[in-house]
């Protein structure tokens, strides 16, 4: 459930007009920012889905760049968003490396407790 809730809310801020999307400090916040929001949030989401699925990193991976990507093109359906494929690339990194990191931690508390 909180994969899909995670999904939900990016979707949510992803493709609504800028008007009614959620921001940290302000419509136009710093590139940074802007960055880290795409990493923490994907990678936060492939973390999850790595939850969901423990043994099917190459799923779990495929789905957080496809879910990155697909969002982004359809970003182009709404005239007031930027849809930009180096955002694609960040969300995508940020939703690899949640996947992974989570896949690591899952093995290590597995060999501890084994």
């Amino acid at each position: 459930m909180a994969a899909i809730a995670c999904l939900g809310l990016i979707v949510y801020a992803t493709l609504v007009p800028m008007a009614g999307r959620p921001v940290f400090i302000s419509l136009r916040e710093p590139l940074l920012v802007a960055a880290a929001e795409r990493l923490c949030a994907y990678g936060l989401l492939g973390g999850l889905v790595a939850l969901v699925l423990p043994d099917r990193r190459l799923t779990a991976c495929l789905l957080v760049v496809g879910a990155a990507f697909l969002l982004e093109f359809l970003q182009t359906l709404q005239p007031d968003r930027d849809p930009y494929l180096p955002h694609a690339l960040q969300k995508a990194i940020g939703g690899l490396a949640g996947v992974l990191l989570t896949q690591i931690v899952m093995r290590r508390r597995r060999s501890q407790a084994g």
